[in-house]
């Protein structure tokens, strides 16, 4: 699984509108800065607004026409152009599809790749890859990072290990804010009411990270709750 979450990210950065993304989230934190040990399966990615059409700081009204438009691109353009390269590659046996979603003002937006599985399937982690785009997350503070599957890092030698690549990888002092924020709302909730299924690899990843220089030096600094 770890090897076509690689090749699909690699495939995505390698598209005309590369320089608009940025590769975020759990995923981010494992394969572009090796903070966390536990597998993170799913691909978060942040599209520019400006790339949409849209620039400053949106109204009500705005933020809901930013996310159907790119609802709007992720399911006419983006879809279209990844399966494109994945072909063009060579990738076989897969699916991209994207996610039905009966609202399509709500962010993110996700794609969907099921894949041909050479394993035992396993009721936690199945054979597919969830791409999810965000258009109301910031690019910045990035930093270009090498990434690389798991086989291609322990076996280079094999026939279809694969090479680093760099990618735009948004830094870890973000992620832990973001993380931090998720969880603080999620527990004001109605004891009742918390979520609590795949909730703990949130606060794994904070511990992982709140001893790092990046915890430490988000802690010292005040900017960093902006």
């Amino acid at each position: 699984k770890d090897w076509w979450a690689t090749m699909v990210l690699k495939s995505l950065f390698e598209l005309d509108i590369s320089d608009q993304i940025v590769f975020k989230g759990g995923t981010s934190l494992s394969k572009g800065w090796n903070l966390i040990q536990r597998f993170s399966e799913d691909i978060d990615i942040a599209i520019n607004m400006n790339f949409l059409g849209f620039e400053g700081d949106p109204t009500l009204k705005k933020i809901t026409k930013l996310r159907k438009a790119s609802y709007a691109f992720t399911r006419d353009t983006l879809c279209e152009e990844l399966n494109a390269k994945l072909i063009d590659v060579g990738f076989k046996e897969y699916e991209l599809k994207v996610n039905d979603e009966p609202n399509t003002s709500t962010d993110p937006h996700s794609l969907n790749l099921n894949y041909h599985s050479l394993t035992q399937k396993s009721e936690y982690i199945s054979p597919a890859i969830k791409l999810e785009v965000s258009a109301r997350s910031l690019m910045e503070p990035a930093e270009k990072r090498d990434i690389q599957s798991i086989v291609g890092s322990y076996f280079p030698e094999l026939s279809f290990s694969d090479s680093p690549v760099r990618i735009n990888t948004v830094i870890p002092k973000k992620t832990f804010l973001e993380k931090a924020f998720l969880l603080h709302e999620e527990f004001q909730r109605n004891p009742d009411d918390v979520r609590s299924e795949r909730m703990s690899r949130h606060l794994y990843d904070l511990e992982r990270m709140m001893d790092t220089e990046h915890g430490l030096d988000f802690n010292k600094e005040v900017k960093g709750y902006q």
